[in-house]
């Protein structure tokens, strides 16, 4: 298989070059990588647990809002979060083999649908005071953390954490133009941010730039 971008010969069942995920042209050859052995059982237990914890949680909430209805019908909040849990569960299921672009991808969509939630119920702030920035920065030490336990090159994580620590500077949008009440979590997530560009830059600095350089093809 031969990328005509990158002007590289690629080996083992690739449709698309590892470096620009460009569609190869070629014929396939054998895979020259081990299969990787997969704990089914264990996810399968995971999920099963997952499942009945979550029928737990939402039979309990319905039966408490049918007890206390004065509160409004807030059980159908809680059934709306645990389906969003499940399709976010799924997508990082199916989206196993890269996990740092799933990443990526589900802050901003959580981001954009909990922003429309809340402007669609009044936007009473809670998206930009609590959900963003907690994510975000949930995201950065989630990237770091595994980085480290799963020891993967710093190529392949490097660019990532560079976008979601570019994305935690969002929040001086918060703070600065009082769009959020509640400012300690953006608070929060600039410093984390501010403290994550710094880190990388001084630390990785020399990878951080030759693989920006690789992958803009500089």
């Amino acid at each position: 298989m031969y990328c005509e971008k990158c002007k590289v010969t690629v080996r083992g069942k690739y449709a698309r070059c590892p470096l620009c995920q460009r569609k190869l042209k070629g014929e396939t050859g054998e895979e020259i990588f081990p299969e990787p052995v997969q704990e089914t059982k264990k996810i399968k237990a995971f999920l099963r647990f997952c499942s009945f914890a979550s029928i737990v949680v939402l039979v309990l909430s319905i039966a408490i809002n049918f007890a206390f209805p004065d509160y409004g019908w807030w059980s159908i909040f809680v059934l709306a979060g645990m389906t969003s849990l499940w399709i976010l569960l799924g997508v990082l299921i199916n989206k196993k083999d890269n996990i740092l672009t799933t990443m990526i991808w589900q802050a901003a969509i959580i981001s954009v649908l909990a922003t429309a939630w809340d402007i669609l119920t009044g936007f009473r702030g809670w998206s930009v005071e609590f959900v963003i920035p907690i994510l975000l920065t949930a995201n950065m030490a989630g990237m770091a953390l595994f980085a480290q336990i799963t020891r993967i090159r710093q190529e392949d994580y490097l660019i990532y954490l560079v976008i979601d620590s570019s994305w935690g500077l969002l929040c001086v949008f918060f703070i600065v133009f009082n769009v959020a009440e509640i400012v300690i979590p953006s608070i929060i997530c600039v410093c984390a941010s501010v403290i994550s560009l710094s880190a990388l830059n001084i630390f990785e600095g020399r990878a951080l730039r030759a693989e920006l350089r690789r992958r803009l093809h500089l």
